[in-house]
């Protein structure tokens, strides 16, 4: 998995948006200036941008300018695309790399992504896609909707890969609710009633 770092200090710049809907379409061999967010509506896509992706719906795609994508195969989908420019200072890093970055002030947004809740990307999709591509006028809030776009779905990704964790924490407060009155607590005691590990413990606090 690779991850965009996002300073969201920084302008996204919108240039054009639309929704497309594709018929045993081959999406095309470039190598963009800027950059491009792709969110699946209907059907499927097959593109290689770094790597082979297929994408359905609710998947979104995020192609960073200055790297070559293309389609790998004929396809139907409807996908909402955006066109913008990411500000000089993202990266793009591995999953890995992470853990060694400062991410506390960045956005934090997958290259791709499975939203379970794309319902709040998809309606700010639909209303840039209402500005007229070059109306020099609407660029203000062109620029607003493609931050907002991007900020939602850094939430929603960041809720969506943090539910498991949430959950476990609950059941944790839980049992310590309703026992610490009874007898006293340990992080030990609490992973030998539970059945997590120490450290596992001491993380998700």
């Amino acid at each position: 998995m690779k991850y965009l770092l996002i300073d969201p200090r920084h302008a996204l710049t919108h240039s054009q948006s639309c929704i497309a809907y594709n018929t045993a379409h081959v999406h095309e061999r470039r190598t963009m200036h800027l950059s491009e967010l792709m969110l699946i509506s209907e059907g499927e896509l097959y593109i290689r941008h770094l790597e082979d992706y297929h994408l359905v719906k609710n998947y979104i795609l995020f192609l960073p300018q200055g790297i070559e994508h293309y389609g790998t195969r004929p396809t139907d989908c409807s996908l909402h695309w955006h066109h913008f420019f990411l500000p000089a200072d993202t990266y793009i890093v591995r999953e890995e790399e992470l853990t060694a970055m400062p991410t506390t002030d960045m956005l934090v947004l997958p290259i791709h992504v499975h939203l379970k809740d794309a319902e709040t990307a998809l309606l700010l999709s639909y209303q840039l896609e209402q500005y007229a591509w070059t109306d020099e006028d609407t660029q203000a809030v062109r620029d607003a909707l493609m931050r907002a776009i991007v900020c939602e779905i850094a939430l929603a990704y960041k809720k969506q890969s943090q539910a498991p964790a949430h959950k476990r924490l609950n059941s944790i407060l839980s049992y310590i609710d309703h026992n610490f009155q009874h007898h006293p607590i340990s992080i030990e005691s609490l992973a030998e009633q539970i059945g997590y590990n120490k450290k596992y413990i001491c993380n998700l606090f």
